[in-house]
């Protein structure tokens, strides 16, 4: 049996669009199974809607207010707030202010760099 190092430091962040995106699971057992990133969105932005065909996602607001948009509807939402996106719904977010920062929960990851999966798909006309 294998005995990994319990501390990992320097977990990188990363931009997919505008989003910034700090893998909590990459290179760990839960990788292929989970994913948990905090994501930050800059204040004044409007992301694409997207959607994500084989991933549930939780999103839990930590910092910030937002718009968030779920298959066309506008829903305010700010710290303590928690969106469910289930299979195939469209999704976004639409800034004010202030930085909008939550935690992702995907499983499975939406994001599996290890196995080369982007599980997100653009709607062309929004």
């Amino acid at each position: 049996m294998t005995v990994q190092e319990p501390v990992l430091r320097q977990v990188e962040s990363e931009t997919h669009g505008a989003f910034r995106v700090t893998p909590i699971t990459r290179g760990t057992a839960l990788e292929d199974v989970l994913g948990l990133d905090l994501v930050t969105i800059p204040a004044g932005t409007t992301t694409e809607v997207h959607r994500h065909l084989h991933a549930e996602n939780v999103v839990y607001i930590l910092s910030g207010d937002a718009t968030a948009i779920i298959e066309h509807v506008g829903y305010r939402v700010v710290a303590g707030d928690r969106l469910r996106i289930g299979k195939g719904v469209y999704h976004g977010f639409k800034t004010a202010e202030t930085p909008l920062t939550f935690v992702s929960v995907q499983s499975p990851p939406i994001l599996n760099k290890k196995l080369n999966i982007l599980d997100t798909e653009v709607l062309e006309n929004p």
